[in-house]
Parts: structure tokens; C-alpha cells; sequence
């Protein structure tokens, strides 16, 4: 995390509502308070694509370990992406270790796309997760929306926009330059019409 994380989100909360904040939890104890004070919604990604990218032999106990924040209830929401990195051993484990933390909202477990797994494998999933569980909430299906668009960023300006076919394969179209355009309706639009998604039905737009 940035270490002037804090006070940016500060002088953001100041002026809009932040729906939620993304992180993967690295270093976030030194920031959780404020970040709680400044979001509805803390969430962390948490699964095994994660853990091979960190290398670290206690995850995620030592990013668990981090939600200490008193009277914060219910703030926290874990995501998890299953697929050819995660296993259900994994995702059971995970499940068992947040049960009884009272600041987790919710978990959120998508399936990694393209074709990664079929929906029946996802759906046999997540009901295994939620048979017996101790949550004291469920875990619901995240089917790929056919209106959700994410546009990613990268470092020469150019832009990778993705959309999700029936077949829950991926969309890719590419944007040369992302100062073609002068405001961020004016990005989604066009984004939209490469992907033949009506704009006003675009659910989310990805960093």
C-alpha cells in the first residue's frame, strides 16, 4: 500500500462516497483505521494466485491477522478467484479461518475466466463451501455479468477493455491511447460500443 494512502482516501471522502476500496492486504495494518473511517466497504483479495504472487509461508494468517480494527462490524468483504490457482481444501480452510471474525461482511468467490472451469464445477464449489458451513452467512454464485466491462490501464496509456461472453470467455478489444478521450463518459462509451453493450446498462468499470 502507498504510504500516503491514508490521507488520500482522507481528502477523496471529503468530497464523494467511497463505495469500497480493493487491496490485497499487504502492510494494512498501519492504515486500516483510517481506511475504515473513509469506506463502506474494506475488501481483500484473498486466494492462492495471491499467494504465489507473494511468496509468503503464512498466507494469509498474517493478513487475517491484520483485522484487529475494535467496533468495526461487518466492514471487511474478502474476494477470491477459483480456478487453475485455487483448490477447495484452500477455500474450506479460508472459510474456517473467517467465521468467527466479526468484521467480515461478506466473501465473494468468482470464477477465473476463460473457461477456466465449467459452471457446474463452480457451482459444485461453492455448494461444498457453503454445506456444513460455519459462516453465519452464504456464499452466493458470481456468474460473469454480460454487462460488466473492465478497462485496464497500462503504463504506455494504452487501454485493454474486457467483456464476458455466454460462454464465460473473454472479449479483449485494445485502445491505442487513453488521452483520445476527454472524459471518462466519453471512454465507457466508446468501450461500449466495441463490445455491443448498451452504456446505461454497464453495471461496473474496472481500474
Amino acid at each position: 500500500m502507498h504510504p500516503k494512502i491514508g490521507g488520500t482516501l482522507s481528502g477523496i471522502a471529503k468530497k464523494v462516497s467511497i463505495r469500497y476500496l480493493l487491496t490485497h492486504g499487504k502492510n494494512l495494518s498501519k492504515h486500516q483505521p483510517t481506511i475504515l473511517n473513509c469506506v463502506d466497504t474494506l475488501v481483500i483479495s484473498i486466494d492462492e494466485m495471491h499467494k504465489e504472487a507473494m511468496r509468503e509461508k503464512d498466507y494469509p494468517n498474517e493478513i487475517l491477522s491484520t483485522i484487529k480494527t475494535p467496533n468495526i462490524h461487518k466492514k471487511i468483504r474478502i474476494n477470491s478467484v477459483i480456478g487453475r490457482y485455487s483448490n477447495l481444501p484452500f477455500l474450506l480452510l479460508l472459510r474456517d479461518k473467517i467465521a468467527p471474525m466479526k468484521q467480515i461482511k461478506n466473501w465473494h468467490i468468482y470464477p477465473l475466466t476463460p473457461k477456466a472451469m465449467s459452471k457446474e464445477e463452480y457451482f459444485k464449489i461453492i455448494d461444498s463451501i457453503n454445506a456444513s458451513s460455519p459462516l453465519n452467512f452464504k456464499v452466493e454464485y458470481k456468474i460473469p455479468q454480460s454487462n460488466f466491462i473492465q478497462l485496464l490501464i497500462y503504463p504506455n496509456y494504452s487501454i485493454e477493455s474486457l467483456s464476458f461472453n455466454d460462454d464465460w470467455s473473454l472479449k479483449r478489444k485494445v485502445i491505442k491511447n487513453i488521452f483520445e478521450f476527454d472524459a471518462l463518459r466519453s471512454l465507457l462509451q466508446h468501450a461500449s460500443g466495441l463490445h455491443k453493450i448498451n452504456r446505461s446498462s454497464c453495471r461496473q468499470v474496472g481500474e
